[in-house]
């Protein structure tokens, strides 16, 4: 319109601005515009309105009385549906004399004469009086004035409230996706316990008349079981959870561990190891075990990928104050086109080697994590691949290695052993193990069964499935404790939960130990004496 504000009108503008500019909700935005537009130009009532299609919606209201606040009409049939169609003021000097609005709407209210101002098409402030006459070009003027300013505020606030609801449509998503890889964990673990069990028990007892079929279950079994382990620590380090616990160690000892943990895929595919790092002059502040398992993928992923009697080389030296580790094989390579993706989730080098496209994205999580980098190199498909890994050495090279390695007797004395659990496969596959390294278990299904078995039976260790039906782990833990003669007796919880508050819970139910499942000979030996001693 072309008018010149005072000074006065210009501060009275800027209060507003200022007042509006950090509201972060539509609904807010409204009951604050409604009060600052009243007392900005003196009217009876102002509104801000919303349309969503063929209705209008009054958002907010500040009135000499109630009128329409939070009531919705037909877009055609209001003023302000109007100016917003139209993206332009609608004045009313006379509503009786005005043919766009519908009289019997007005004529219980004090309204004589009101003016609309389109924000968007979607939006409008409007002001009414309850005197018939035009609002004054001053008043228009600011009305207009302030209803841009009002335009900016609601899309930033539409904006905050679409990256709200997005973030909350996110986290959601995450947190069930958690939840799903959690359960998925469990349930498949449960089946696999028994199955690992049984394969230990048929290698204990020898004289395996099928020992070629057993290897080739035994192998899949341990894929699967190591799949299982990949999709659980994607989990956990896509939010965090991932605890590294530091100890200064030789690059050395972890790639020892690592050649050993990978000796049995190396060794299925006749492939030579060639290992030249050296025993000490590369300490590293590491996570010992999530160390290991970074090379041991590196090594796995090698021998996936390189022809039967290939050539694996492990190299460690130093390289600008920094541990490098390189991992080299003669395999299949890497098209050039895949290598800056290459540690991204689900990425596969070739869909036919199989595995879920899981490993890398973990070797670089965690390598991050130590503060390291890894990196990828290769000439392309058959030149073989290398895998570089640099770490920050330690500050000091006299390393305390009293952490890293427990010693631990290979067998405990005999012990009375309690097992509980309602997947009777793993249940009767337990007790035959333990049976068979010489302790005595009494195996049962359920926590009623567990509590009659202790009134004849006094375990010095309890193996409890957290997951049983009726009374569940915790609480069978809880009533276990009850009993005089359980008063000294370790529990160990039994479990397909792996997620670290699974472990708190079970520390502060009273179990010693929070084994998840499958359990090896030598997870149970390790336990088994340490309880012993």
């Amino acid at each position: 319109m072309g008018y010149t504000f005072s000074p006065d009108d210009n501060a009275a503008l800027l209060r507003c601005t200022r007042e509006l500019a950090p509201l972060r909700s539509v609904e807010e935005l409204g009951t604050v515009a409604c009060r600052l537009a009243r007392d900005l130009i003196g009217a009876d009532g102002v509104c801000v309105v919303l349309r969503d299609g063929a209705l209008v919606h009054y958002l907010a209201e500040d009135a000499i009385a109630p009128l329409w606040a939070g009531k919705r009409f037909p877009t055609e049939q209001c003023i302000s549906g109007w100016a917003m169609v139209h993206a332009q003021t609608a004045e009313v000097p006379d509503l009786e004399h005005d043919p766009r609005l519908p009289l019997e709407r007005f004529r219980k209210t004090f309204v004589k004469s009101l003016v609309m101002v389109p924000v968007h098409t979607d939006a409008a402030v409007g002001a009414y009086w309850k005197a018939i006459g035009a609002p004054s070009p001053r008043t228009t003027a600011l009305l207009e004035a302030f209803a841009r300013d009002v335009g900016v505020a609601l899309a930033n606030a539409r904006r905050l409230a679409a990256e709200t609801d997005a973030r909350v449509s996110a986290e959601d998503a995450a947190r069930a996706k958690d939840e799903f890889l959690s359960m998925l964990g469990h349930e498949l673990r449960n089946p696999l316990a028994p199955i690992v069990t049984a394969l230990h028990l048929i290698r204990l007892r020898g004289a395996d008349p099928f020992e070629r079929e057993r290897s080739v279950i035994d192998r899949q079994v341990q894929h699967v079981v190591r799949l299982v382990d990949d999709l659980l620590d994607i989990s956990r380090i896509t939010r965090g959870a991932i605890r590294l616990r530091r100890t200064t160690t030789e690059l050395s000892t972890i790639v020892s561990r690592a050649v050993e943990a990978a000796a049995p895929l190396v060794g299925e595919r006749d492939h030579e190891v060639v290992v030249s790092v050296p025993q000490v002059g590369l300490p590293i502040d590491a996570d010992v075990d999530r160390l290991t398992q970074v090379v041991a993928n590196l090594l796995a992923n090698a021998a996936k990928y390189t022809p039967r009697g290939g050539r694996i080389e492990i190299v460690g030296d130093v390289e600008a104050g920094c541990a490098r580790l390189v991992v080299r094989d003669n395999g299949a390579g890497i098209d050039p086109a895949l290598l800056p993706r290459l540690f991204d989730l689900f990425v596969q080098g070739r869909a036919d080697r199989g595995g879920l496209g899981l490993g890398l994205s973990i070797v670089r999580s965690i390598v991050e994590m130590h503060g390291g980098v890894v990196s990828a190199a290769s000439r392309g498909p058959g030149c073989g691949a290398t895998f570089t890994i640099r770490l920050p050495l330690a500050g000091f090279s006299e390393l305390d290695t009293s952490t890293i390695d427990e010693i631990v007797p290979p067998h405990s004395r005999a012990l009375r052993v309690l097992v509980v659990d309602d997947n009777v496969d793993a249940a009767q596959t337990l007790g035959e193990l333990l049976a068979v390294m010489g302790h005595e278990p009494v195996v049962v299904h359920d926590g009623a069964s567990a509590l009659r078995a202790v009134q004849t039976f006094t375990p010095e260790v309890a193996f409890l499935d957290i997951g049983l039906p009726v009374i569940d782990g915790y609480e069978l833990a809880k009533r276990l404790r009850e009993v005089d003669t359980l008063a000294n007796a370790a529990l160990v919880a039994i479990t397909g939960y792996g997620h670290p508050t699974d472990r708190v819970r079970a520390t502060a139910a009273g179990f010693v130990e929070h084994l998840v499942k499958p359990l090896s000979p030598e997870t149970l030996r390790v336990v088994l004496a340490k309880l012993t001693a």
